[in-house]
């Protein structure tokens, strides 16, 4: 990190204290934590934070506590300034570890009663929901997860991107003989019911694809008139505007999937396949670091490429298009792809721009 960044860490620590920063300050203030890479540079700008300013903003009640009682026995011998001024110092250095801690992992907390996970490009995570679900989280995706299951009995997701989903089985009641409590994930194409346990969804580009490893799960096809998304592009999904998810309900859209079946649903071009794969096509080889593409067009594989990467491609031979591949490819990164696709296809993959590249 450079010293002007450093200067603008600072500078955007203090508004947040403040409470004084924008929506776009905040993103860039996680964004610059998470260059840092170090907890005990945040530290630092904390406590240095804290001895400039008499702020008096409350940050963790918990911590100021606790605290507040190690320094209760010298309160004699130090004036209550200065012991408020140490509380401030180290509560802010908590909250800065936490803040670290929360950008790593990506995750945050909505208004409308949501956790939000989500990858950067190139990024693949594993995480665990509260209810001892395993996801992993394909690059450039991400997840919403409703905090009051234990409330409402059912256990929601909502998906963009893709993950692969290995769901913990949760009775309704304490009762081992009790019916296991619904898990249900939404895009803006479908519904998945969960029956079984180990399957992949992704929703990319106009369609939702679901895979099924292992179980057996349920897919209730959206029309345009109930689906839970105001559109494909609703990025932020609810956005605010609703905290339930709504219970769609139609028989004549229901599809049953068993092991190793696939299906593949675009409610907005009205396209749905249904097949067996086989396992040499198994779709979640992202899952150990490999980009698997199985008698697939050029085309199809360099969408996928520009969802995993955050590139734009053009492809001047229009021949180039149509042709299928079939080959496997290391995640590690966008250099090595790049070179065993020039070396594989014997093309040239030029940059004639920060994350635009020519294909010839």
């Amino acid at each position: 990190m450079t010293s002007e960044e450093e200067q603008r860490l600072k500078m955007l620590m203090k508004k947040h204290v403040n409470r004084l920063c924008t929506t776009d300050e905040k993103n860039e203030l996680l964004s610059l934590v998470h260059k840092t890479s170090s907890a005990d540079m945040l530290d630092e700008c904390w406590k240095e934070l804290w001895n400039e300013t008499e702020t008096t903003v409350h940050l963790n009640d918990l911590s100021w506590d606790k605290l507040n009682n190690l320094h209760h026995s010298n309160q004699s011998k130090i004036d209550k300034r200065s012991i408020w001024k140490r509380i401030y110092r180290y509560s802010a250095a908590v909250a800065a570890v936490f803040l670290a801690i929360c950008v790593v992992a990506n995750m945050y907390y909505d208004r409308n009663g949501l956790t939000t996970y989500k990858t950067r490009y190139g990024e693949v995570k594993v995480i665990t929901l509260d209810d001892g679900t395993r996801v992993d989280l394909n690059a450039n995706s991400k997840i919403h997860w409703e905090k009051n299951w234990r409330k409402t009995g059912v256990r929601k997701v909502q998906l963009i991107g893709e993950a692969n989903f290995d769901v913990a089985h949760v009775n309704l009641t304490k009762d081992s003989n009790s019916t296991r409590m619904p898990f249900k994930i939404y895009t803006y194409d479908l519904t998945v019911n969960v029956l079984g346990t180990r399957f992949t969804v992704s929703k990319r580009r106009s369609k939702t694809e679901v895979f099924l490893m292992r179980g057996s799960i349920e897919l209730l096809l959206n029309k345009k008139d109930d689906s839970v998304f105001d559109s494909e592009n609703d990025a932020d999904m609810f956005a605010g505007k609703t905290t339930s998810l709504k219970a769609i309900d139609s028989s004549e859209r229901i599809i049953k999937l068993t092991p190793n079946e696939y299906v593949s649903y675009s409610l907005n071009e009205k396209t749905l396949i249904q097949k067996k794969i086989d396992r040499q096509e198994y779709p979640a080889e992202w899952k150990r670091g490999v980009l698997s593409y199985h008698d697939v067009s050029f085309n199809e594989m360099i969408q996928n490429i520009e969802d995993i990467y955050g590139h734009s491609f053009e492809i001047d031979d229009q021949k180039l298009i149509s042709k299928r591949v079939d080959f496997n490819l290391p995640y590690k990164s966008w250099e090595t792809v790049r070179s065993m696709l020039e070396v594989m296809l014997s093309i040239q993959i030029i940059e004639v721009e920060k994350n635009k590249y020519l294909i010839k």
